[in-house]
């Protein structure tokens, strides 16, 4: 009789083993589990404020094994891949890429699975800024001097990156000019080589640029007003002022000399009936500049009894 039981026990176990075989069998079968490989962004841990990582993948390849089941319900965001930046010196570094990732799931492969790095401090110093005009002005024209309003720029970036600037350049477009000018320039950092230093910032990023040419020929002249055709029949033109009526012109000497007026472009008064002002344009030469484009004429109008 006591041997039953233990029959009984035996018959058992081996059940339940076989049932855990069988049932992995299915599972495997149903559920079998698969590779999959998955682009990651690479993410940076734990950077001090005051330093920058160069030279780093924007993305990391990861291939994983799981159950079907377990991979079709992976979003994207479950896998993290990141490089730890703490303690970390400056300088060349190498760092192991490390992942985050689900339990259930099996990292088969990471590539790169080390990351060859830049670690640089983020410092500033000033730097001098020069003036270079491009281009080339009208004939017998030539820049006498050249003004900004700021002599030295603050440059911030990496300490490899600051280790290499040359210079700050404020380049200005002179072709064709024939008179003294300002504009607002943007500023450039060059390498010793003369090319552009990207990665780092300036402040301020712009200066004012002041060129006065040489050569030039200026005149002060008389501004006429055209009037054409007469005012309506029930008013009288009582006075025409016109603001400025004296302006600066320069240009090549040929045309300077023969110029001894310059006229604005007809106002009409045929429906002119009460006072005001009219704001017009000068009529200029080609190759003559004048320091105001456009004037303001004063009309006064009365009224016929």
């Amino acid at each position: 009789m006591d041997r039953l039981p233990k029959k009984n026990l035996t018959a058992k176990i081996i059940a339940v083993i076989f049932a855990a075989i069988l049932w992995a069998f299915v599972m495997n079968e149903q559920n079998p589990p698969i590779e999959v490989s998955y682009q990651v962004p690479l993410e940076v841990r734990n950077l001090s404020s005051n330093m920058i990582v160069n030279d780093t993948p924007d993305a990391v390849k990861i291939r994983v094994r799981g159950s079907r089941s377990v991979v079709a319900g992976l979003s994207a965001n479950e896998i993290k891949a990141y490089i730890d930046m703490r303690g970390v010196p400056e300088g060349v570094n190498t760092a192991k890429v490390n992942i985050s990732s689900p339990s259930n799931l099996e990292i088969i492969e990471v590539m790169p699975d080390t990351i060859s790095l830049q670690l640089d401090a983020i410092i500033s110093r000033p730097v001098q800024m020069e003036i270079s005009p491009i281009g080339t002005p009208q004939a017998g024209v030539k820049v006498a001097k050249t003004t900004a309003n700021v002599s030295s720029v603050r440059v911030e970036g990496p300490r490899a990156q600051l280790e290499i600037v040359d210079k700050v350049v404020a380049y200005v477009d002179i072709s064709g000019k024939t008179a003294d000018f300002t504009i607002d320039a943007p500023l450039v950092v060059l390498n010793p080589a003369g090319k552009e230093l990207k990665g780092v910032t300036l402040s301020p990023r712009h200066a004012s640029i002041t060129v006065n040419l040489t050569g030039i020929n200026k005149k002060v002249v008389d501004v006429k007003t055209i009037l054409v055709s007469d005012v309506p029949k029930n008013a009288v033109l009582r006075r025409i002022k016109t603001t400025p009526d004296k302006v600066e012109i320069t240009g090549e000497a040929a045309l300077i000399d023969n110029t001894e007026v310059v006229f604005t472009e007809p106002i009409s008064l045929s429906n002119i009936d009460q006072s005001g002002e009219v704001e017009v344009n000068l009529q200029l030469r080609e190759g003559v500049k004048a320091a105001t484009s456009k004037v303001v004429v004063r009309i006064d109008i009365d009224k016929k009894p």
